[in-house]
């Protein structure tokens, strides 16, 4: 049998062959769907995890130069499964948590969903083209409505769970000693010697030195990198131009005097021929950073502390909100898709 209905059969069977069996599971799977989870009476289909997990393999393959791996690829769609299961989760958190009467729930979706009608018809001219552009889509008004009603409830689960916890109590849960405490075991984050790009040209062979001089006056007029510097005086003996990033630790690993020269600073000073090994060296400080030392008394520092410990502590109630969102939830998935596949 050949033809297009022997190839949609093929395929309808390769969908069911369980992930950890297929050679790479995004292969075909444009062309049909598959229930990939239920969460309670909500169903996540195979197209809407496609649609997340191929943009990302996508733009990786770009940054990589290379495809993926089909096991990184498997891992993606599953960590995209997983995603999506958690935001039905949290979608139907907005009734099932009691933060709010189910029926004032709702009356904020419809709000939501109004201004979402509004600023469609305000893009678009008349609702007549915002019904026509959603045909161009393949859906209509209904099915955009079921998209959104997922989005904005678990956004609102989310608001809903950090704003009635935290916004009322923000004292009680971050407090200048804790405050004190994160700013004594990050200290590193606060302070630190200075930092400095050093660039570094060699001169070898007879007459090394003046022209390492006569380079050094060029260097401390022109804004040349090692290489071109290098380069204008090959004729003379220049070589090996190097650019190096010299910090407090550098003095481990580089000459002494190198690392207190650049770390000195200020930028764009240039050193005296510096003699060694078979010839002359020259440095110049290409960009220089001071030493930085914040108290923790600075304003600035306070702030950034306290907004730090107000993400890790709104990170914490989204993450308790999402548990008990996933207790009150059904989730059922395919044999072969349960625990990541395996």
């Amino acid at each position: 049998m050949n033809g297009p209905r022997a190839r949609t059969l093929l395929l309808a069977c390769c969908l069911h062959v369980p992930l950890c069996a297929q050679e790479d599971p995004l292969q075909g799977a444009v062309l049909l769907d598959r229930v990939m989870a239920t969460v309670n009476d909500a169903v996540i289909l195979n197209r809407e995890v496609l649609a997340l997990t191929l943009g990302q393999i996508r733009t990786a393959e770009q940054e990589r130069g290379r495809q993926l791996p089909i096991g990184e690829k498997r891992a993606l769609m599953q960590r995209n499964l997983n995603s999506k299961i958690d935001q039905h989760a949290l979608a139907q958190g907005a009734i099932t948590l009691g933060i709010f009467p189910p029926d004032r729930v709702e009356s904020i979706f419809q709000d939501q969903m109004r201004d979402e009608e509004r600023e469609l018809v305000r893009k678009l001219g008349t609702l007549q083209a915002v019904t026509e552009e959603q045909a161009r889509q393949g859906r209509n008004w209904e099915t955009f409505v079921r998209e959104q009603r997922v989005d904005k409830m678990s956004s609102l689960t989310r608001a809903m769970a950090i704003n009635t916890r935290f916004n009322n109590q923000r004292n009680l849960f971050i407090t200048p000693r804790m405050m004190r405490t994160f700013y004594r075991e990050n200290l590193k984050e606060f302070e630190r010697g200075s930092l400095a790009v050093l660039g570094s040209v060699a001169f070898s062979g007879p007459g090394a030195q003046q022209a390492a001089q006569e380079a050094a006056e060029v260097w401390k007029k022109e804004l040349l990198s090692p290489q071109e510097l290098a380069t204008r005086f090959e004729k003379s003996g220049a070589l090996a131009p190097e650019v190096l990033r010299i910090d407090e630790e550098s003095k481990q690993t580089r000459r002494q005097d190198q690392v207190e020269f650049a770390l000195a600073g200020p930028k764009d000073k240039v050193s005296d021929p510096i003699e060694g090994g078979s010839g002359f060296r020259l440095w110049k400080v290409l960009e220089y950073e001071p030493p930085k030392k914040e108290p923790f008394d600075s304003p600035e520092v306070q702030k950034l502390i306290r907004d730090l410990l107000e993400q890790r502590i709104q990170d914490r109630l989204l993450e308790q909100t999402r548990r008990r969102a996933k207790e009150r939830t059904h989730v059922w998935q395919p044999a072969d898709l349960r625990n990541g596949g395996a």
